[in-house]
């Protein structure tokens, strides 16, 4: 594998990792409260600055470079892409929270639960690609 590749696989199964436990500990957080957790709004807005450098890194350190081709390649690209959009979905969380959008208690819970969900279930499946990738480039 290639220094770039492992670079780019090194701080993806880092960075999903810390994305994956603080997802986890915010929908656990979501269900056990009522009304917008700034918690959770905090756990949204380093998920989507973490999701951001994987796809910074991911673009510059692996697309379109000897290795990356075939279906893994598209898996990785497709649930990168969703993972981000999870991100931004989780981002919203955080500014409807900390902007006092017309959301009720039992609203907040939902969107808390859902968007949590959405996120570690994606970077789950996200991290699974990456350690696939990691082991067939080498």
């Amino acid at each position: 594998m290639k220094k770039q590749s492992t670079a780019f696989v090194a701080v993806a199964l880092l960075q999903t990792s810390i994305i994956i436990i603080l997802f986890i500990l915010g929908m656990i957080e979501a269900i056990n409260i009522n009304g917008a957790s700034l918690r959770i709004g905090i756990y949204g807005a380093v998920g989507f600055t973490l999701v951001t450098q994987i796809v910074l890194l991911f673009f510059a350190f692996v697309y379109n470079k000897p290795g990356y081709n075939g279906k893994l390649g598209i898996l990785l690209i497709v649930f990168l892409f969703l993972l981000l959009a999870a991100s931004i979905v989780s981002l919203s969380y955080t500014i409807c929270s900390t902007e006092g959008a017309n959301i009720n208690n039992d609203g907040y819970k939902v969107f808390g639960i859902i968007s949590t969900i959405f996120t570690w279930v994606l970077a789950t499946i996200f991290l699974i690609c990456t350690i696939v990738y990691a082991v067939r480039s080498k």
